[in-house]
């Protein structure tokens, strides 16, 4: 996975992927999508970063500002393939704590574009 900062020119996308972070948390915020650009651009140019997360494809994104003691997480959110991957990688992991110690395991995950091993480290 890759992250790399976000353009001035994804304003637009980073819009609707607030607007869908908002839809998907169950808010009714009345903003539109020009006013929820309009926001991120103050934002960015401000006192923000934003961060696209992507592989083939964006998954996603955050926006954040660094404090002198602490980084401040305002928004963060990740497609549903990305949660999809999340969630398959967090159950093998389960899955690894579960065996007897010392025994070795790995697992490959293939897909039609991708091969990654995970492999246990005890």
């Amino acid at each position: 996975m890759n992250i790399r900062r976000a353009q001035i020119g994804e304003l637009d996308q980073l819009a609707e992927r607030n607007q869908q972070l908002i839809e998907d948390e169950g808010h009714s915020y009345p903003m539109s999508l020009v006013e929820l650009r309009e926001r991120m651009k103050a934002w960015i140019i401000g006192e923000y970063v934003a961060v696209i997360f992507s592989d083939t494809e964006d998954l996603g994104y955050a926006l954040y500002r660094e404090d002198k003691d602490e980084v401040y997480l305002r928004q963060f959110f990740v497609n549903e393939i990305a949660t999809l991957a999340w969630r398959l990688i967090e159950s093998f992991k389960i899955i690894l704590r579960q065996r007897p110690q010392g025994m070795y395991c790995g697992f490959v995950i293939e897909g039609e574009k991708d091969r990654e091993r995970l492999l246990c480290n005890h």
